[in-house]
This record gives structure tokens, C-alpha cells and sequence, in this order.
């Protein structure tokens, strides 16, 4: 019961990263690239941490290599999108894949300071839906803010198209 509510939030993350991507699309390069004050910058810089985050997260869990890539290394949407569909085929082949006692575990790792820290794997994957939401609603705000169009992304919104 638990491994179906994390893999609905899983598919729940991906759906509303799609609406974000519908919106980024629709943005002029100027508007992709442009420097802002908020968050972690550009609408670029925040795409790529997003799909960062979610990849050091799934190697966090597997027990792997870190990842390490900055936005100027995806110069183009297309380049991101490419890393993207990587980062989101892997994240849902292991959640369709892994069983539920698995999501107790206790994996240990070190974040980007050094620091040795340890989580469960549940807490690990929640937070990084938490992350995804965080980071849209931000990316929601910048594209207002520069007057383009923009979505709700709400999990209600996409519990009502199942």
C-alpha cells in the first residue's frame, strides 16, 4: 500500500514537471536565459538544478557517484530535455521497480559539503517530490513575474485526470 502511494506521487512529480515544460516551451530564448534575482537564477539555471537534484537523489539511493553538471552545460532547452527524460526514465524504472520493505531502509551518504548524513529511503524520496514542488512553484513565479502564461500544478488537479 505505501510503495503504491510513493509511486502515484512519483508519476504525480513527473506529470506536473510535464505542465512546467509546456510553459518553458512556450518562453522566448531571452526569457530562458534571462538572469534573475530569485531562487537559483534563470528559468535555465532552475530547470537544470531541478533535474540535478533528482538525479543526485536517485544516486543517492542506488549508492552511486554523485552527478555534478551546472545549467551553462545545457546551453538549449533540447539539451535539457534530453538529460531530462534520462534522469525521469531512471527515477521511475527503480520506484516501479523496488519493493516496498526497501523504502525503510536507512541509506548513508554525503552532501555536497562533505557532510556524512543518512535518511531512509522513503524520507529521501519524499523530500525530492517536495523539492519538484518547491522548485516549479518558483519557476511558476519567475515566468509571471516576466508576464508568460503559466499553470496550476496541484496534486488534486492531477488526481481529477486519472
Amino acid at each position: 500500500m505505501l510503495i503504491d502511494m510513493i509511486k502515484q506521487h512519483i508519476d504525480y512529480n513527473y506529470w506536473a514537471h510535464g505542465l512546467i515544460w509546456e510553459c518553458v516551451l512556450k518562453l522566448t530564448d531571452e526569457q530562458f536565459i534571462q538572469p534573475l534575482d530569485y531562487s537559483v537564477g534563470a528559468i535555465r539555471t532552475q530547470m537544470v538544478h531541478t533535474m540535478w537534484a533528482e538525479d543526485v537523489w536517485l544516486n543517492r539511493i542506488r549508492g552511486g557517484e554523485q552527478p555534478t553538471y551546472v545549467a551553462e552545460d545545457f546551453p538549449t532547452r533540447a539539451d535539457i530535455r534530453i538529460k531530462w527524460d534520462i534522469v525521469e526514465t531512471n527515477m521511475r524504472a527503480y520506484i516501479h521497480s523496488v519493493e516496498e520493505a526497501e523504502l525503510g531502509r536507512v541509506m548513508h551518504y554525503q552532501n555536497s559539503q562533505g557532510t556524512q548524513l543518512q535518511n531512509t529511503v522513503i524520507q529521501t524520496l519524499l523530500h525530492m517530490i517536495n523539492h519538484g514542488t518547491d522548485h516549479r512553484a518558483q519557476t511558476l513565479a519567475m515566468m509571471h513575474g516576466m508576464g508568460a502564461k503559466t499553470i496550476a500544478q496541484d496534486y488534486s488537479k492531477y488526481l481529477r485526470q486519472l
